[in-house]
């Protein structure tokens, strides 16, 4: 009796293994389609053109801006806020990659390149600031755009 029931269960293996290999494949089939969560920075790509020297720009307060560093690919996306009483550009809420974010960041040195964020950026940087905020600060691993707690 007791071999019987091992044959039982290694013929529940054997089922169960090829579930399993048919799962994944699935996920496999459903990795490729979906995006990279890597992938969810902005990357401006041949863009670049489009961006302006700062001085060349009046930031207005309150709107969405992307800054870069000459010869870099991901810019900083930050709402402007004004400029301080050194010269230096303080954002109102800024990101890397559109899941962390840090509220009243100086712009850092080297931003010297700007531009206005199109419709779509706009609509991004806002739907993931709401969901980032809206994880409890308990739980967020890091504060800000990266700063280990």
């Amino acid at each position: 009796m007791g071999g019987r029931e091992f044959h039982d269960n290694a013929e529940d293996v054997s089922d169960l293994q090829v579930e399993i290999v048919k799962a994944e494949s699935r996920l496999s089939g459903l990795a490729a389609e979906a995006p990279d969560l890597e992938s969810r920075s902005v990357e401006v790509g041949d863009e670049e053109a489009e961006f302006k020297a700062l001085e060349d720009f009046e930031l207005q307060p309150g709107e969405l801006y992307l800054f870069l560093v000459p010869g870099s690919r991901e810019p900083l996306l930050g709402v402007y806020g004004h400029e301080t009483h050194r010269g230096g550009i303080l954002l109102e809420a800024a990101t890397f990659d559109q899941q962390r974010y840090a509220t009243w960041y100086l712009l850092p040195p080297g931003y010297s390149l700007c531009r206005r964020a199109t419709r779509a950026e706009l609509r991004d940087f806002f739907y993931n600031l709401a969901r980032y905020e809206s994880i409890p600060t308990a739980s967020r691993s890091v504060d800000g755009l990266g700063h280990r707690r």
